[in-house]
């Protein structure tokens, strides 16, 4: 017969029913947190007239913003003219602290990983939820710490178009899901014992 391995946690013998159970909270984690990344695509905040929608890649990265004339006039009263269509790209904003939280999630997906697959003891499981737990608050002051780019105008200007943020889909979704995998990789730290690897053979 060949060599086996089998499990032990706190001394007992763990059955496969066992492996599996704990590693759900590293699947949910894992799961949650690739989610929470694909955010970046989709609307984080909305602001100004005719309320725009910015992506993750807008706020976090600076990319430019693409918006309707026909939006932003209505919102200001007036209306352009039915045969007539005007969209147009501006860079509302500079790299922010929001890119950290799109960066620390792929290391946190990474460290959950290296934990299912039994590296490093726990430490990835550490990781893995500090990352996620920064991530989540970052999205959840997405408005405050959005930086705006210095050609749409001075600080008063820019205060101004600050109060006029509403949270979108994406940051709320991320914040959300970031803080679901973090709970899930402390689950995993605090309800499940390191294990302990028997081989056994004849």
């Amino acid at each position: 017969m060949s060599d086996g391995e089998i499990y032990s946690v706190g001394g007992k013998i763990m059955n496969e029913t066992d492996k599996v159970l704990n590693k759900i909270p590293c699947v949910a984690s894992l799961l949650f947190g690739v989610t929470a990344f694909f955010m970046l695509f989709a609307p984080n905040i909305t602001l100004g007239a005719g309320g725009t929608a910015c992506s993750g890649l807008n706020i976090a990265f600076g990319s430019p913003v693409t918006r309707d004339a026909a939006d932003v006039l209505e919102a200001a009263g007036t209306q352009l003219p039915a045969y007539m269509s005007i969209v147009y790209s501006v860079r509302l904003f500079t790299v922010s602290p929001v890119a950290i939280a799109y960066l620390l999630l792929p290391v946190g997906v990474v460290a959950t990983v290296l934990d299912m697959l039994g590296i490093g003891k726990r430490i990835p499981s550490i990781v893995a939820a500090c990352c996620f737990a920064v991530a989540a608050t970052l999205f959840f002051v997405t408005r405050y710490i959005v930086i705006f780019n210095p050609a749409v105008g001075g600080k008063e200007v820019t205060n101004e178009i600050r109060k006029q943020i509403t949270f979108a889909f994406g940051s709320l979704v991320g914040g959300i899901f970031a803080a679901i995998s973090a709970v899930s990789m402390l689950a995993s730290v605090f309800l499940t014992k390191p294990r302990a690897k028997i081989v056994v053979g004849e």
